[in-house]
């Protein structure tokens, strides 16, 4: 602009001296010379006046060349610069991400190894809990078996005693019976041993009187 106001100036100049010695130098020109002086200095300025125009165009142009020259170089700096900042968004993503994967994986391991321990902790319960439930069988098997047997040995037990009191109670039962009837043949004792004597062999005269007795006893019983 600054260029085309001092192009401007330079010419107005120009025409200025020209009309200057024009009108000093031809004082006594006529009015169709002065007419046709004034239509070439009009054709002249219609020609500066479109050579103005034209320079002024391509400073515009050139300008506005410029100033797209200088956004393109500003829009791809903005562009580099948002690029940059996606590639920086993008690494610190990508490291986020990293760690978090890793993070993700440690408790992956550490849920790992709980559920293995946990496992393990289970199956080694069940085992002890087997071997109880056999023991606990096995112990209530055996006071089974020692409660049949020692039930056993008291019912024998019984069993023994009952035929002990019985046995003893017909013994004294028996020798009630047979005490009452010596008390009742007490008085037959004399003639029993006569007629005991008298039945006897001759050669039985030497047995003693308890022989007599027994005898007499066995014979009794058997009637």
């Amino acid at each position: 602009n600054n260029n085309n106001n001092n192009n401007n100036q330079k010419h107005k100049h120009k025409h200025s001296a020209t009309r200057t010695r024009s009108n000093s130098g031809d004082t006594a020109v006529s009015s169709s010379s002065s007419s046709s002086s004034s239509q070439c200095q009009r054709h002249c300025w219609k020609n500066e006046c479109h050579r103005l125009k034209q320079e002024l165009a391509e400073e515009k142009k050139k300008h506005a060349n410029n100033c797209t020259a200088v956004e393109e170089g500003t829009s791809n700096e903005g562009s580099n610069n948002d690029r940059q900042q996606q590639n920086q968004q993008h690494v610190r993503e990508k490291a986020l991400l990293t760690k978090q994967l890793h993070q993700v994986r440690q408790q992956a391991a550490v849920d790992r190894d709980v559920k293995e321990t946990l496992l393990e902790t289970l199956a080694a319960q069940n085992q002890h809990s087997e071997r109880l439930k056999l023991e606990l069988r096995a112990a209530k098997t055996k006071i089974d078996a020692g409660s049949k047997r020692i039930l056993n040995e008291l019912v024998a037990t019984v069993e023994e005693e009952k035929e002990s009191i019985a046995r003893e109670r017909d013994a004294a039962v028996r020798l009630l019976e047979e005490s009452r009837r010596q008390q009742r043949q007490q008085p037959q004792t004399q003639q029993a041993k006569q007629v005991r004597q008298a039945m006897l062999p001759q050669n039985a005269a030497a047995t003693t009187s308890d022989e007599l007795v027994l005898r007499m006893q066995m014979q009794m019983r058997m009637q």
